[in-house]
Formats: C-alpha cells, structure tokens, sequence
C-alpha cells in the first residue's frame, strides 16, 4: 500500500506505507487516518518546507535501507575497534551519502529533523563521524 507525499512546490510523489513506522511526525499526522483511505490518494501528506527533489533523496534513502531501522552492516565493541573501524556502513548507504552534494546532504539532515526520522538522523550523522575522523 502506498501514500502520497506533496512537496513544497505542489508536486506530489508516492511512497510505501512503511515510511509510518520510520518517521514519528508522519506517524503522527496519519494516526487518525486509515491506511485504506490514505492509499486511494484521498488524504495527502504536506511536505511544505522541502522539494520534490529532497524528498526523492529521502525516499531512495528507505529504499536502500528496504523501510528497516539499521543502516549499519555491522558494528563492534567500541573499545575492540576505532571508531571509524567501528561504523561499517552498507555500501549502498556510503554509495548514497557519498554522492550527496553538501548542500543536499544538510537539506536532507533538516528533512530528517522535522519528519523526526530516527534513522535517518542517525546514519546522517554516523556519516559525518565517518567522513570527519
């Protein structure tokens, strides 16, 4: 099942259902809505601080991580490794980051903040520790 999303310039995009579970802000907004009457395109969700092209980038996100709360291939006692050593992203998700421009990637962080999207939030910054260290 599918919703839609509409972007600050009125273009609207579908996206899976699941995007409910990840985001809190979403969640919230379609809690008194039913998953039925959200996939007819009856009730909309209003992005109306963000591009379509930021919310494409945030959507390829998810489907990288197919709609999961991890990002991370696989990770290991902080005090066994660096940090660096520590946070092996998949390689889709250093693929992903890695061809966000600088203004996109902070877009992007600010999308996540006001969605209240955990995940993304959190692989943001995993990737600023990454690139940084």
């Amino acid at each position: 099942m599918t919703m839609i999303l509409v972007s600050k310039e009125g273009e609207s995009v579908k996206c899976s259902l699941s995007l409910k579970t990840l985001s809190k802000t979403i969640s919230y907004m379609t809690e008194n809505i039913s998953d039925e009457k959200l996939s007819s395109g009856d009730e909309v969700i209003p992005l109306p601080l963000f591009s379509l092209k930021t919310i494409n980038q945030m959507l390829n996100f998810c489907n990288i991580i197919e709609f999961k709360h991890s990002f991370l291939l696989k990770t290991k006692p902080i005090l066994q490794t660096t940090l660096k050593d520590d946070l092996f992203f998949e390689p889709k998700v250093l693929e992903y980051f890695t061809a966000l421009s600088s203004g996109e990637f902070l877009t992007l962080l600010e999308l996540s903040n006001y969605l209240n999207f955990a995940v993304l939030q959190d692989a943001c910054m995993g990737y600023m520790a990454f690139t940084l260290y």
